[in-house]
Parts: C-alpha cells; structure tokens; sequence
C-alpha cells in the first residue's frame, strides 16, 4: 500500500515539476523567415515630400543570393514614380530587381513629383517585404527623422496562466497529502 501511495506522490511531483519547469520556447514563423534569423529591412526616410528618394535596404542573407525578385509600386500617381533605374511606371508599376550575391539588395523609390498619401513597395522572392512610404506635399512639413525599422518580435503574452499555477500547486498539495498520509499510515500500523 505504501508503495502505491509513494508511486502517486512521486507522480504528482513529476506533474507539478513540469508543468513549472519545462516550459518551451516560442517559435514564430513570419514574412521575414524565422524569428530568430538575423535578416532586417531598413526603409529611410519614411515619410518625404514629392521628387524626393526613400531607400529600401535589406540586409544579407534576406534574399537568396542572384534571386529574382518582383517589385510592386502602389499609390496615387504611381504611373511617375521611380524605383531604382525605372524612370516611368503604370498606376501599378511592376518589375523586378536581383538580389545580390550576398543576398542582400538596396532600392530606392522616388515619388512622384506630383505624388501625396502612402505607397506601398512591394517585394516578392523567397521571402516578402512591403515598404510603407507616405509622401507629403512640400507645403506641409516633413519629418525627416521619422524611421521604422523596428524587426523584434512582436510581446506575445507568454507567461503562466493563472489556471496552470493553481493546477500545479494543487497537483504538488495532493501528492504531499499523499505522501504525508502514507507515511503516517505505516507509523500507525507498526
């Protein structure tokens, strides 16, 4: 009988054990491939004013290396912006560029000399980005150092729920119960 009692507290020792400690890391799969490669884009500035550049940079290793990517322009006026050698494009420009042979690759948008509200640069390879460019006109202030590049994981919420603590605390309680009473079953029949 002891052993019994004994083989279920231990149980409900393991139990409690793991459900505080073996906890498991996050995986998270984005856009941008796995969280924790150390790939990036920066896109600087975000916000400029008609005529002026905005450069789309990604680092090594976003891309394949020598990839193809495709390249989308949205936005009113898109028919006048520019990307990297194009000098005109449709209301829906579409092209492509290559990757570098790191991977890596840099682009720079022009906007429309008569250009305003937001673009969105679109770039699809093996692994897809959209770049949000607002374009302002020259009669409002631009905030030149307005940047977002900000690549970190997004807060997730991860900590114990209060349900899983009382669980195992209630888990852990049982089975010291169990084990206290065994013991002082055996004294009792000695």
């Amino acid at each position: 009988m002891l052993k019994k009692t004994v083989s279920v507290g231990f149980v409900a020792l393991i139990t409690s054990a793991l459900m505080w400690g073996a906890t498991t890391a996050a995986h998270a799969q984005t856009d941008l491939g796995d969280y924790s490669d150390e790939v990036s884009v920066t896109v600087v500035p975000t916000v400029i004013a008609p005529g002026e550049d905005s450069v789309i940079t990604f680092s090594e290793d976003y891309f394949e290396p020598g990839e193809t990517v495709d390249v989308t322009v949205l936005g009113e006026s898109a028919d006048d912006a520019g990307l990297a050698s194009l000098v005109h494009a449709s209301s829906t420009m579409s092209t492509s560029k290559t990757a570098e042979s790191d991977g890596g690759m840099v682009a720079t948008f022009t906007a429309p000399n008569d250009g305003r509200g937001v673009y969105n640069v679109v770039f699809e390879g093996s692994r897809d980005y959209t770049a949000v460019i607002t374009v302002v006109p020259t009669d409002v202030d631009v905030a030149a150092d307005v940047v977002v590049g900000d690549t970190s994981l997004a807060g997730t919420g991860g900590g114990l729920s209060p349900v899983v603590v009382w669980v195992g605390l209630g888990a852990l309680a049982a089975g010291v119960v169990a084990i206290v009473a065994g013991l002082l079953r055996r004294r009792s029949s000695n």
